[in-house]
């Protein structure tokens, strides 16, 4: 038999050896690869399994010897130093074991199985700097796996390491982050407590932003033991706690629920209607004053459910009959309450009332802000900070907001006040940034560019900034940049002033202007961006010129504008709903959004039901009741950018859709062509439902 022949045939047996092993055929396993030994003596294979096997089976010197063989025929193999390290830290040889994962790290740098061992080795040791920086690197080399499976399509893959990671570096923020964003869209089949325990932690996170792990939230409370007798409780118009008490309080006492409700967008409406549910059945039970009238539910509930609807803007749906028993507990608690101290036997009821309004609407707002903290317990505490301090806060950074130009034209004015009324988007957690620079940007847009790094502190402008949600994520990436956000509303830039004060950021300047007047400026930016704001002008393209002439000639820019394909489900939403006649009140926008909830499977109007925005009052308005919207396509985008003389750079999308197009356009060069995007939206009109986000430059 010939060398080739002998290793062909050795190989052969190796596969024999493996099989035998997954039908649990130990002893036929361990012939097969003597007899790969026999035919080949240079092979380490079998060599390395029979080590395996022997690991598994306690016999540590017999793997050991096996090991070492395997490592003499092929030094450079980590997979046989972990193992190696394995059975030398069994047999009380710790410090070999260290050394042979040394070895194993050294010949594979980002080996996430040699890095966790070693972390755990040296914390037995008792070398816990050593043995932190091990595990840091262990979780970052998941983390990049898991980015590496997302890239190739594998999300679900890349979700399952990365909470495998998790169970070893639970606090890993790289690994939670990560984490997150893989999470984005994704609802679990099956899911177990880990999952549960997991979510909640990242719900509970204020480096993490709730909005990515709303559709995992949402599937694992319906997959709740409880949920399908609370839903055909609702579904009844029936008391929960009549129906299905012991399922209302296991619900209530979810950990899951009860990190999620402060500041998670509940984006399913069966969700949404239990929780409306269990706050009307609250109420009603809270007006007998009899002690046994309410179930034993903890305030905890009560106040992350009062600072859920807080959260959304109220936007659960009320009856008259609720809001006549909210009347009623309103006007008992100003006849009981009359000095700070007495507010405190009435805590229960204050929470309850804070299910449907904001504590700062009630005549006793200033006694409660007043009352001692140490009166108050822990979860209600919060219900006072988010509705009452933080109102306050907001209301005295407001008088100090500069005003950089006058608004005059008459659509910003009407833009203006609808934000005034409903500060758009409501957000409570910002997810942390990797540092990033106006000169790496603009050579991941424009490779093999040359690119002059700016005289001093890179200058960024946000036309268009909102509640300052993207602007602090944009300051954590260019920590070094000087950032102009500006918007019309007050009430917005006060609730981004104050959150900056939360996140410690200060390299933002926060200030009111009209987007059409901002020629009135002197100063250039590297990089501007408006994202959703031209397309609230009376003329979308007025607008982008003046942003146009604010950027420096070879400055990047940054425009989200709507899909007219994408949208098409809203404006069959509106036209349901001009009919009705419903105002651009809080109560006519939950009639709104009810009618909508209400409409048939096949309704296109209840494609509404699949924006985010839907879920909160002030997001809905947004979404179905703007006072001013254009709708855009992308022959329609590439005419403009022709215009503006501006060139197309980079189309932003999410992973699923970019994964298609490329399928669709494999040649790297198609991502720069906007009429292979159109083409790629005409096949898929749904990919744009967020916005099209792309980044364009001067024509040079």
């Amino acid at each position: 038999m010939t060398a080739d022949v002998a290793s062909a045939a050795a190989r052969v047996r190796v596969d024999e050896a493996i099989a035998a092993q997954e039908h649990g055929d130990s002893a036929g396993a361990t012939r097969l690869y003597r007899e790969a030994i026999g035919l080949d003596p240079h092979y380490p294979a079998p060599h390395f399994n029979l080590g395996l096997m022997g690991l598994e089976q306690g016999d540590l010197q017999g793997a050991e010897n096996e090991l070492r063989a395997a490592l003499r025929l092929r030094p450079e193999f980590p997979e046989a130093w972990v193992a190696l390290a394995e059975a030398l830290e069994a047999t009380g040889r710790e410090m070999e074991a260290l050394a042979a994962l040394g070895t194993a790290i050294g010949q594979r740098e980002n080996f996430a199985g040699a890095l966790l061992n070693a972390s755990v080795l040296l914390g037995k040791l008792g070398r816990p700097g050593e043995s932190a920086a091990r595990l840091s690197a262990f979780a970052d080399a998941q983390a990049d796996g898991a980015l590496a499976l997302q890239a190739q399509g594998r999300r679900g893959e890349a979700v399952e390491l990365l909470m495998h990671s998790l169970s070893a570096a639970p606090a890993h923020a790289r690994l939670r982050r990560t984490l997150a964003i893989a999470l984005h869209g994704v609802t679990f089949n099956a899911p177990g407590e880990k999952e549960r325990a997991l979510v909640a932690s990242l719900c509970a996170d204020e480096s993490i932003s709730n909005s990515f792990l709303a559709a995992a939230v949402c599937g694992l409370l319906k997959g709740d033991p409880a949920f399908p007798a609370l839903l055909k409780a609702t579904r009844e118009d029936s008391d929960p706690f009549d129906l299905a008490e012991p399922e209302a309080r296991a619900f209530m006492c979810s950990p899951l629920l009860l990190a999620a409700l402060p500041a998670t967008t509940f984006m399913d409406f069966e969700v949404e209607e239990v929780l409306t549910s269990l706050r009307k059945a609250v109420l009603a039970r809270s007006l007998h004053l009899l002690p046994d009238a309410v179930p034993r539910v903890a305030l905890e509930f009560i106040c992350a459910l009062a600072r859920q609807c807080f959260y959304s803007g109220y936007a659960f749906f009320e009856t008259e009959v609720e809001r006549n028993q909210i009347e009623r507990l309103r006007t008992d608690l100003r006849e009981s309450v009359t000095t700070p101290g007495s507010l405190r036997g009435h805590e229960f009821q204050l929470a309850i009332a804070g299910l449907y309004d904001p504590l700062s609407t009630f005549a006793e707002s200033v006694r409660i802000a007043d009352a001692p903290p140490e009166g108050w317990s822990e979860p209600f505490k919060q219900v006072i900070d988010e509705q009452l301090f933080n109102r306050r806060r907001e209301k005295a950074l407001e008088a100090a907001i500069p005003s950089l130009t006058p608004i005059n034209d008459a659509v910003s004015v009407a833009v203006r006040s609808q934000y005034e009324e409903n500060p758009y988007p409501v957000w409570a957690s910002l997810q942390h940034q990797e540092e990033d620079s106006y000169e790496a940007l603009s050579g991941r847009l424009r490779p093999g560019r040359v690119v002059r790094a700016p005289d001093g502190p890179t200058r960024i402008l946000i036309a268009g900034c909102g509640t300052g949600h993207h602007p602090l994520q944009v300051a954590g990436a260019f920590p070094g940049a000087a950032i102009l956000a500006v918007d019309l509303s007050r009430a917005s830039l006060a609730y981004a002033l104050r959150m900056a004060e939360r996140f410690a950021i200060g390299n933002v300047r926060f200030a009111q202007a009209d987007l059409l007047r901002l020629d009135m400026l002197t100063d250039r930016f590297s990089i501007v961006e408006s994202a959703g704001v031209l397309h609230h002008l009376e003329d979308p393209m007025r607008g982008w010129r003046v942003l146009v002439n604010l950027m420096e000639d070879d400055g990047l820019m940054r425009i989200a504008l709507y899909s007219q394909s994408a949208r098409a489900g809203l404006r069959a939403a509106r036209a349901f709903l001009q009919p009705l006649g419903y105002p651009q009140t809080a109560d006519g926008i939950r009639r709104s959004r009810r009618a909508i909830a209400g409409l048939p499977a096949d309704h296109p109007g209840r494609d509404a039901l699949t924006f985010g925005d839907f879920f909160t009052l002030n997001g809905c308005r947004d979404l179905l009741m703007h006072v001013k919207e254009h709708e855009f396509t992308l022959p329609h985008i590439a005419e403009s950018l022709a215009g503006l003389g501006l060139t197309f750079v980079r189309m932003e999308c999410e992973a699923h859709a970019s994964e298609r197009f490329q399928e669709m356009f494999p040649d790297p060069g198609a991502q720069t062509d906007l009429d292979a995007w159109h083409r790629f939206e005409s096949a898929y009109p749904q990919s744009f439902k967020s916005m099209y986000q792309f980044w364009c430059a001067k024509k040079e």
